[in-house]
């Protein structure tokens, strides 16, 4: 796609994905670790499962944790691979920068993803490198799957829980949805629609099930494409 630096950066992206699970599926043990009796008890009868579906549905759990791990960084990657824009090293303060767009960003797959009390430590990140990073920069906190599916780009005022205010509103340290900070990156408005198909391809071309129903979830997280 024209976004990109590369034309395999997506591929190359959903590759390691399906390295990981497929190496967590076949070396997966959930006896590694002692597992809770008292919550699989009542995790079983509630479900009325037998001890051995039981076994199963945690096998499948555990490698499904180690899949959602692996996708935790997903959009930080996608973003980094876009022209002009760089993902930074895992203990940097922040995850994106573009020194082309004068842009800084922290990067999260879903609204739900940070709990109050740690956006006011992103708040408080993105100021910190607003003041040492040169004129001219914005800093975002973007929940990639937002909320509802009105898009917003507006100042971020997290509440403090132990000041009980919120950060200073700030023109330059925002909060955006998904589809509103692809927009804004690449100067296309369905951007994050036409990075979603492209997945789609290479789901594909790995052999992968991609049934087209999967993208009712896309349409609820962001509307329908702009005509």
């Amino acid at each position: 796609m024209s976004y990109f630096k590369n034309d395999d950066a997506l591929s190359k992206i959903i590759k390691k994905i399906y390295d990981a699970y497929k190496a967590a599926k076949s070396s997966n043990d959930i006896h590694s670790n002692v597992i809770d009796p008292f919550s699989a008890l009542l995790e079983a009868s509630f479900n009325e499962m037998t001890y051995d579906e039981w076994i199963i549905a945690e096998e499948s759990r555990q490698v499904q944790k180690t899949l959602q791990n692996a996708i935790g960084n997903f959009h930080e990657e996608i973003i980094g691979e876009i022209k002009g824009f760089e993902n930074l090293k895992v203990g940097e303060i922040i995850d994106i920068v573009s020194q082309d767009k004068k842009i800084i960003a922290e990067i999260k797959n879903k609204w739900n993803t940070t709990k109050g009390n740690h956006k006011v430590a992103i708040y408080d990140d993105i100021a910190s490198v607003l003041t040492t990073i040169g004129d001219g920069f914005t800093g975002y906190y973007v929940e990639v799957v937002p909320k509802k599916a009105t898009p917003y780009n507006k100042e971020f005022t997290p509440p403090d829980n132990k000041t009980h205010s919120r950060r200073t509103a700030n023109s330059k340290i925002r909060v955006i949805d998904g589809k509103s900070f692809y927009a804004m990156i690449t100067g296309d408005k369905n951007a994050v629609f036409k990075i979603y198909d492209e997945i789609v391809v290479e789901l594909e071309k790995l052999g992968l099930n991609t049934e087209d129903d999967f993208k009712k979830l896309l349409t609820k997280a962001y509307g329908e494409p702009t005509q």
